[in-house]
């Protein structure tokens, strides 16, 4: 049996890993990793392990944040065949396997980790989210106001502070992007703004206040413009410079740092900042109440939701 993962795409597209039978062997960024991927800020230290012995290979998630995925599918441990890609962070591999004995696998199920420890297999529909809950009266409240605000609603979502972001938006199958490009993008982008367009009846859109009204996922604005136009205004802010030259990220898409800093500015620089988005909308301190913020306010319009979360 002879197993090798070649490097796809990432740094060091191209290097060839032979993973030799017996113990397994740890991918990760950190130098405790048995083959180290420095180059790769998505990875975990440790981030995933691979097996190979007479039975073919096996690959392991060894507690990542992003998680290990084996064609599209996330895994918490599955068997691997020739021909199939492992996706970690931003890093591809292409699994070469010779010598495999027949795959009896069926690709509508991967594998994941029972509690016991033993791995079973289970439809891929297990990695859907759970229905929704019922919303609690406040965040019903916002749902409801949120559906009725004029222009079309978009959520710009921080991903550096509720890690599941990416992961919601690949499944809502909307249109979205990250506010960030370019190489460096490329790498902060998992920590970074996204922003998503949430049609009307958008299921996403009740996930979002579900799970993240109060926990200051989420700033919501509406606009006519289509996501590209949306974003490339969006941009315009996400770097500012400080008194001593410096050039900072500004997390303004945060709504504990919008709600503090857009009463502070001038008419024109309010003007600047909403362009061509009708209202921007984000919850109070507490939740309790949504706030409202368009360049004829110059302060936060509060509608009270009628009740704490």
């Amino acid at each position: 049996m002879e197993l090798t993962l070649q490097i796809e795409s990432g740094d060091g597209a191209g290097r060839r890993i032979p993973v030799p039978p017996g113990p397994m062997l740890r991918f990760g960024r950190l130098a405790s990793a048995d083959v180290r991927l420095s180059d790769d800020p998505t990875l975990s230290g440790e981030h995933f392990g691979v097996r190979c012995d007479d039975r073919g290979g096996l690959v392991t998630d060894l507690g990542s944040r992003f998680g290990t995925l084996i064609n599209g599918a996330k895994v918490v441990e599955g068997p691997i065949r020739d021909g199939d890609e492992i996706r970690a962070g931003r890093t591809v591999f292409t699994v070469c396997l010779i010598g495999a004995p027949p795959d009896t696998r069926q690709d509508a199920t991967h594998t994941r980790a029972a509690p016991t420890g033993t791995v079973v297999a289970v439809p891929l529909a297990a990695e859907e989210p759970p229905p929704a809950a019922a919303q609690s009266p406040a965040k019903a409240a916002a749902l409801a106001h949120l559906r009725r605000m004029p222009g079309a609603l978009y959520a710009l979502l921080d991903a550096a502070c509720e890690p599941t972001v990416p992961g919601r938006l690949d499944r809502a199958g909307l249109e979205y992007e990250s506010l960030y490009e370019g190489g460096r993008g490329d790498v902060l982008a998992p920590f970074g703004p996204w922003l998503v367009r949430l049609p009307t009846g958008a299921a996403l859109l009740d996930e979002l206040v579900r799970d993240g009204w109060g926990a200051s996922w989420a700033l919501y604005l509406t606009c006519d413009a289509a996501l590209p136009d949306v974003r490339r205004h969006l941009r315009k802010f996400l770097i500012v410079k400080l008194a001593d030259g410096r050039q900072v990220y500004f997390r303004y898409y945060d709504p504990r740092v919008l709600r503090t800093y857009l009463p502070t500015c001038t008419a024109a620089e309010v003007a600047e900042f909403v362009g061509p988005v009708r209202r921007y909308a984000c919850e109070s301190v507490d939740g309790s109440e949504l706030l409202e913020f368009a360049a004829a306010y110059r302060d936060w319009n509060k509608v009270s939701l009628g009740a704490s979360q």
